[in-house]
């Protein structure tokens, strides 16, 4: 009896483990840098970081896939100065049905299109960091800048 509760206990387990849900959005929208360079290096660095493969690359579209294993999860990811939207694409082995406009799929799409939102925010926020002055104004001239301050003296 006690075999019989244990396994019911573990079929229940992996039923839920491998459990569909609903789509939580087919589209996210994030705010872009103004410079379209950077807006692009911060979403390759984002691809890059979760082992997204980049398929194709125009101005303003970059169409990815996550294939770990034999999984696969296609993105589009659109994006001019003010904009950049991650589009779910569609899906293979991960459960993918559609009733409707509702798309049903295994609940970890959610978090790796979440992840990628993640990822791609900041790398826009540490390209803005990099890119700022230290916090008292601006940054320290150069020594070769005119108004780089002396050397100090020797010896003292």
């Amino acid at each position: 009896m006690r075999s019989l509760i244990l396994s019911l206990a573990l079929i229940s387990l992996v039923a839920t483990g491998c459990s569909r849900t609903e789509l939580l959005r087919q589209s996210v929208m994030l705010q872009a840098d103004p410079d379209m360079d950077a807006t692009e290096a911060a979403i390759g660095r984002a691809l890059t970081k979760r082992q997204w493969v980049v398929q194709d690359r125009r101005p303003g579209v970059i169409d990815a896939l996550y294939a770990p294993r034999k999984h696969k999860l296609w993105v589009r990811i659109v994006y001019d100065d003010r904009a950049i939207e991650i589009q779910y694409v569609r899906s293979e082995g991960l459960r993918e049905s559609r009733d409707g406009g509702t798309i049903y799929v295994h609940r970890r799409v959610n978090t790796r299109l979440h992840n990628l939102e993640s990822d791609i925010a900041l790398a826009l926020q540490d390209a803005v960091l990099e890119g700022q002055p230290p916090p008292g104004g601006e940054p320290p001239p150069s020594e070769d800048s005119p108004d780089a301050p002396p050397p100090p003296p020797a010896g003292g």
